[in-house]
């Protein structure tokens, strides 16, 4: 069993002062562990142990090269903004092309309300994906409403999702995703980011971080986008978009507005508007 140098004790100074080590050990003690101290985590630790796999096989893939030759190619776009305590923001485009996941893009931000709004305009107007999925629990709720509102903006496929028990559903939560990376259903461009330094902390390395040690990492903002994403991909793939698969879809992406109730098992009622 390697010696673990304790984390007052930096080894490298230049790189990693004591102060920043520090830093990293009280984000995530279990991350530390593993990134400094040789402490590989098994695969019981992880939720998503498959992803891995999936990386190694998109090793030398890049956005620009899948994008060359898959052709025509449909997106679909989640994000996960701030909150109080979480001002940290995030948003996943995630492409479909015969039958494959593909990663496209993902951003992080420091970003009010507005900057949030203005992010989600841009982002869709870049790649013009099917459908956008947008975290609408309470909190959350008037970043929906800013994009809605943003001046000048387009209309948007823009729907809200609420998260709750179906985060941790064996389907439709973040580990059914898992089934799919064993599979060989996600082509991942691990060329973003697989020959980067460690310490990376571009937007690619932090989501392969958080992805690949969930639930075990200090933030999880790009992979929650990128389960939005995914949620609204199954639901074109499955033949229900527009349906209400999981507690709280709400569709606002149309002009009209009218009120629908969505009756489920796990509360009595949700109220969902057209906008």
């Amino acid at each position: 069993m390697p010696f673990k140098y304790p984390a007052t004790i930096p080894l490298w100074t230049e790189r990693w002062p004591t102060a920043q080590l520090q830093k990293k050990y009280q984000e995530s003690p279990r991350e530390f562990r593993r990134g400094f101290q040789l402490d590989p985590m098994s695969d019981d630790e992880r939720k998503l142990p498959h992803f891995a796999q999936a990386v190694a096989a998109g090793r030398g893939l890049t956005v620009e090269k899948l994008l060359s030759v898959s052709g025509d190619m449909v997106k679909f776009m989640g994000a996960d903004p701030g909150g109080t305590g979480r001002p940290g923001s995030a948003v996943f485009v995630l492409g479909y092309n015969r039958g494959q996941r593909i990663p496209l893009d993902v951003k992080f931000g420091q970003w009010g309300p507005r900057e949030f709004a203005e992010q989600i305009v841009a982002i869709y107007q870049r790649w013009l994906p099917a459908v956008v999925y947008i975290e609408n629990n309470a909190l959350q709720e008037s970043y929906l409403d800013l994009v809605r509102m943003l001046p000048g903006s387009p209309v948007l496929p823009l729907w809200g999702f609420m998260t709750g028990r179906n985060k941790s559903d064996p389907t439709i939560g973040i580990e059914g995703m898992d089934s799919e990376f064993l599979q060989g259903t996600w082509t991942i461009p691990a060329g973003e980011f697989l020959d980067h330094d460690i310490g990376c902390s571009c937007d690619w390395c932090r989501w392969y971080a958080e992805v690949l040690n969930y639930p075990n990492y200090p933030t999880a903002d790009s992979l929650m986008a990128m389960w939005f994403a995914w949620n609204a991909l199954r639901k074109n793939e499955t033949g229900n978009r527009g349906q209400a698969e999981s507690v709280g879809d709400l569709d606002l992406g149309m002009q009209e507005k009218k009120e629908n109730i969505i009756e489920t098992d796990l509360d009595n009622s949700i109220e969902s508007w057209d906008m």
